[in-house]
């Protein structure tokens, strides 16, 4: 019954406005910026001896070049009308979600929902619209159904469908643990939940699975799927970066695109908390966008528009930071990074890290 009704033609002929003017966007006016940085870059190696390599000498060298603010404009005004396009197929029919999700909330479930209304919100998470979306992602109680129909044009993924089966990005990630089995998996950030059903599919044994979210709009969303998919998953309002748990309650922790999404602070505690929560012997990995000093300056350059455009203020700072250090620093061992390979199939690049907790003795 998730998302509920489909849509209309006009929702599905405007989203296919949507589509090509974003397509647009991250094709021709991207190769224009990339063309003009070239030139630049052989003029700035012309008249100084040596190329551009860091980003902020990219930055520099292309902070006023037109094809870039073209570039930036059109990625944020697309961004927020596939947002209101999105809400404008939710507003008509509240009413009627509203009723889906009454009608699908179990009176047996198999998981657990645990919301905690007093909890207070950080206010970096409700002052920021994160990812442009008006309200961010705790404010609407019909986000999830408002994100379910923009999410494929926002993210470019056409098989993002709460229905269907984990897409291969998500699923890799889910398998790419060491262990075969985990008794008791943690998944921070889970928002709605598509890392955390992939990861309960992964390990079908596991005694429990728990998906941790800030927002209770989208636990209750994740919650309801879960559900309907008949994975038995438990949800709960805590915050990753001072989750609650006893220590050593886990034996593995995860993180799919989660990082990036808060200030550096929080990230440091977050990596603390999961030391802290896993087992001796425990396994943590955590998959985000790729740090900037693993791209060509230009390509790094270019993917700042996120953070300056696109409502994404923390990513910048996250993918600047030595994370593979606060890892160690925070006594993990066996540190490893890498590209996610199965995410490169689907358009976009994603990093992923591993570590353990030590064992005892």
């Amino acid at each position: 019954m998730l998302p509920g009704a489909p849509l209309t033609q006009h929702d599905y002929a405007y989203f296919d406005f949507l589509q090509g003017y974003k397509h647009v966007a991250r094709t021709s006016l991207r190769q224009a910026v990339l063309d003009n940085y070239k030139e630049k870059a052989e003029a700035f190696e012309g008249e100084r001896g040596f190329a551009p390599s860091t980003l902020a000498e990219s930055t520099l060298l292309m902070a006023d070049d037109d094809a870039w603010q073209v570039y930036c404009g059109v990625e944020r005004l697309s961004q927020m009308l596939v947002w209101f396009a999105g809400l404008d197929t939710v507003n008509p029919r509240r009413e009627e979600f509203k009723a889906i999700m009454d009608e699908l909330t179990p009176t047996k479930p198999l998981g657990r929902l645990e919301l905690h209304p007093e909890m207070e919100l950080p206010a970096w998470y409700t002052e920021n619209d994160i990812h442009l979306q008006p309200g961010g992602y705790w404010a609407d109680e019909l986000l999830g159904f408002w994100f379910e129909h923009t999410a494929p044009l926002i993210y470019r993924q056409p098989d993002w469908r709460y229905g269907q089966v984990d897409p291969a990005y998500l699923s890799g990630f889910a398998h790419s643990a060491p262990k075969e089995n985990y008794r008791r998996i943690l998944d921070m950030g889970c928002a709605f939940a598509q890392s955390t059903t992939a990861l309960r599919r992964a390990y079908p044994d596991a005694e429990e699975v728990v998906g941790i979210d800030l927002s209770p709009s989208v636990l209750r969303f994740a919650h309801l799927t879960a559900e309907e998919k008949g994975l038995p998953i438990t949800f709960a309002q805590r915050n990753a970066a001072e989750n609650g748990y006893p220590d050593e309650s886990f034996d593995l922790v995860a993180g799919y695109s989660l990082l990036h999404e808060s200030p550096v602070p929080n990230i440091q505690n977050t990596v603390k908390e999961a030391f802290r929560v896993l087992q001796p012997g425990g396994h943590m990995m955590f998959s985000d966008a790729p740090p900037y000093t693993n791209m060509t300056p230009d390509v790094a350059f270019t993917s700042t528009y996120a953070t300056r455009h696109l409502g994404e203020p923390f990513s910048g700072p996250f993918r600047s930071m030595d994370f593979l250090s606060l890892i160690r620093d925070a006594g993990f061992i066996n540190v490893q990074a890498g590209s996610l390979a199965a995410a490169h199939k689907h358009g976009y690049v994603q990093w992923i890290y591993h570590a353990d907790k030590p064992s005892v003795g």
